[in-house]
């Protein structure tokens, strides 16, 4: 327990003690006072008024909860009883340090100062055994009356020590209320402090990134064009170095406008133009031809759920084209399985598999291609793995992830 909560408890018992003193005394002294002998023992009616007094008294606790029910509860009981109302004062610092509509807090002041100068006016009558809390604290005995300014001074007193502790804890309460605004308002700045430097470094990288790899890019292109033409017009027995310069001009111009997307994700990440331009799974047709046309045999079998959520559909569209990658770098020519599969019941499954050449060695070690693709895996709460089947002579590439659903349904993939 913090030292907060330990003093609110010491100070919510000590308040639960006054009352339920005070409860217990009003009752004693209106017993004694209506049998006019000083009884100790109570009758009845002033059990009746102490149990209620003690009702009160514990009610205290949830003073907090129910501030004005309570209030009015406690106001109503001493127009009744024989009991003061020290546990409406209490209610009306509640009301007042919690609520804020003027119209309750009017109604719960009216009806606690009712109450405090009837508990006051009664106990000040004349009785003839002066037994009552302000006769017996006072130096008016033996049937005297109470001057009326005495009654009000006595009023006012309990209804202003009330008042101005109700109207403490409220600017306390106000206090903490701005400087927990603030601390919250400073959090804010700070991240956005920082989301501003990271944009910046995020703009210098996409600076970067397009000034060397767009001018390498772009002159991939120019010569795999000038190389196209010249093998068209030297009418070559060998139409391949022609389809093969076509197709490097294709993947320069296309590696082009991956770029340029790539670096629209990395200068605005949350843009929704950004967000479109990223391949998914309705993009894998043009991938596999794109492996196909570089010399690759690529024999698919794809199921995919159209509900699949577009980040999950981005994360598999890369796993499937480093896996890809992956085959034609290490075993070129050979050819190349792909199973990929997404629904709610399994999930996403993503294997590439693809005969090793003899002599070839499979990247069984965590190189680049194959680390990406397990932090992809993992960003989604999947895994992957790698191995060589020893029967089939064969490398092979697992990716598994869970299903994840979009609001929207994706466009239609391949099948």
């Amino acid at each position: 327990m913090t030292a907060q909560r330990a003093l609110q408890a010491t100070r919510t018992t000590l308040l639960v003690l006054a009352c339920a003193l005070s409860a217990v005394m009003a009752a004693g002294f209106d017993n004694a006072g209506r049998h006019n002998n000083g009884n100790a023992v109570l009758d009845d009616f002033a059990t009746a008024s102490a149990l209620a007094g003690l009702a009160l008294a514990i009610a205290v606790i949830w003073r907090w909860r129910w501030p004005v029910a309570l209030n009015l509860i406690a106001c109503v009981v001493p127009l009744l009883l024989p009991l003061d109302a020290l546990p409406a004062l209490v209610f009306l610092v509640a009301v007042l340090a919690s609520q804020t509509n003027r119209w309750w807090l009017g109604v719960c002041g009216a009806a606690t100062t009712v109450a405090v100068f009837y508990s006051v006016w009664r106990d000040t009558r004349p009785l003839v055994n002066d037994q009552s809390l302000w006769r017996t604290t006072s130096l008016i005995r033996n049937g005297q009356t109470f001057p009326w300014w005495l009654v009000a001074l006595i009023s006012v007193i309990l209804l202003g020590a009330a008042v101005a502790i109700g109207l403490l804890l409220r600017s306390r309460r106000a206090l903490r209320s701005v400087q927990s605004t603030s601390a919250r308002q400073e959090n804010q700045l700070a991240e956005l402090g920082q989301e501003v430097s990271r944009q910046a470094e995020r703009e210098r990288i996409a600076r970067e990134v397009h000034d060397a790899m767009g001018h390498r890019l772009s002159l991939l292109s120019l010569h795999a064009g000038a190389l196209e033409l010249k093998a068209s017009g030297a009418g070559t027995d060998d139409p391949g170095i022609a389809q093969s310069a076509r197709v490097v001009r294709e993947a320069a111009a296309q590696s082009i406008d991956d770029l340029h997307s790539l670096l629209s994700v990395l200068r605005q990440p949350d843009s929704p133009d950004a967000a479109a331009a990223v391949p998914t799974l309705a993009d894998l047709r043009t991938l596999l031809e794109e492996s196909m046309a570089a010399g690759s045999i690529v024999a698919a079998t794809v199921f995919v759920d159209p509900a699949i959520d577009p980040a999950l559909s981005a994360a598999a569209y890369r796993i499937t084209q480093e896996m890809l990658t992956n085959a034609r770098r290490h075993a070129p020519g050979s050819p190349i399985r792909l199973d990929l599969s997404a629904d709610p019941g399994e999930g996403l499954r993503i294997g590439v598999a693809n005969r090793l050449p003899d002599g070839a060695v499979a990247p069984l070690q965590p190189g680049g291609g194959l680390t990406g693709i397990s932090e992809r895996a993992a960003q989604f709460g999947g895994q992957s793995w790698a191995w060589i089947d020893e029967d089939e002579h064969a490398f092979r590439a697992l990716a598994q992830l869970p299903w994840r659903a979009s609001v929207a349904t994706d466009g239609a993939v391949p099948r």
